[in-house]
């Protein structure tokens, strides 16, 4: 998979992904930015997922080339509230991902969330086809049928009280420092994993990164809703 920055949404995210991909020698990024692609990842939230998008591109190895962005100013599912600006700009979108953190919420209370944001979209939605982290519902609009999913980071971790993407990195933390160090940096955090994932310190992250470049079995257990989502796309 070759991700490239879409036309809207660009600003320093998308250098982010770029110079990230470089750094690990990952030549899954381009640049140049696109409008003309077929499907789209929309991050929700912060800086991580799209790192851990590169490396998944990586693992795919595909050519298959996918289109990233980030609202300018909405997060997380109010994101849903704008749908219509992608579709409006992508004339060949078929599919697009929406990733969000389940933060403290429960899956039903997100499925809920979801169907009142596309409610204030100027789409019309079909049922949410619910799968927990995974929800998959189809969108009209001006006579195109788009199959939105909004996949959720939602990762079991010993210690945190919230559900994010840095939930997913620090199980992956526990492999490389133990799950006692990672205890630790939870308690030390106030079971924050976002706190917990900024206290390992640059070095520590970058080990990380590097372990999930190195071990793609790993990454599949740690994030299998994720991979199945992104092997749809490479299709």
């Amino acid at each position: 998979m070759i991700l490239r920055p879409f036309i809207i949404g660009l600003d320093r995210f998308a250098d982010v992904a770029y110079f990230f991909s470089l750094r690990m020698g990952l030549s899954v990024v381009m640049p140049a930015p696109v409008v003309d692609v077929s499907d789209l990842i929309l991050v929700g939230d912060g800086t991580p997922e799209s790192y851990v998008l590169v490396i998944l591109a990586h693992h795919l190895n595909g050519r298959k080339t996918v289109g990233l962005a980030k609202h300018e100013q909405l997060r997380g599912l109010t994101v849903l509230r704008d749908v219509a600006t992608y579709i409006t700009a992508a004339a060949r979108l078929r599919t697009l991902v929406l990733i969000v953190d389940r933060d403290d919420k429960r899956l039903d209370e997100l499925t809920s969330e979801v169907e009142q944001r596309l409610n204030e979209a100027e789409v019309e939605r079909g049922e949410v086809r619910d799968e927990g982290a995974i929800k998959e519902i189809t969108l009209h609009h001006k006579g195109r049928e788009i199959c939105l999913i909004v996949l959720v980071n939602d990762c079991e971790l010993v210690g945190a009280r919230r559900y994010t993407i840095e939930s997913h990195l620090l199980n992956v933390a526990e492999r490389i420092f133990s799950h006692d160090a990672v205890s630790r940096l939870l308690r030390e955090a106030g079971g924050d994993p976002k706190v917990a994932w900024a206290k390992l310190g640059k070095e520590g992250r970058r080990d990380v990164f590097e372990h999930m470049v190195k071990h793609p079995e790993l990454v599949e257990r740690v994030f299998p809703q994720h991979v199945r989502v992104l092997r749809r796309l490479d299709d």
